[in-house]
């Protein structure tokens, strides 16, 4: 599966929030970021330094 898309958040937004509203099925952390999954769409979650 494709990204759908990236998401660039500030280090100070709380994007947990934002994973528990959308319903995520899959997260997967790494150092650059977040890789969030839903049934039909994957998205990354890079933070800005």
């Amino acid at each position: 599966m494709e990204l759908s898309c990236i998401i660039y958040l500030r280090m100070n937004i709380n994007y947990r929030k934002i994973l528990i509203e959308s319903r995520i099925e899959k997260i997967m952390g790494f150092s650059g970021g977040v890789v969030i999954e839903g049934a039909k769409w994957k998205c990354l979650i890079k933070r800005f330094v």
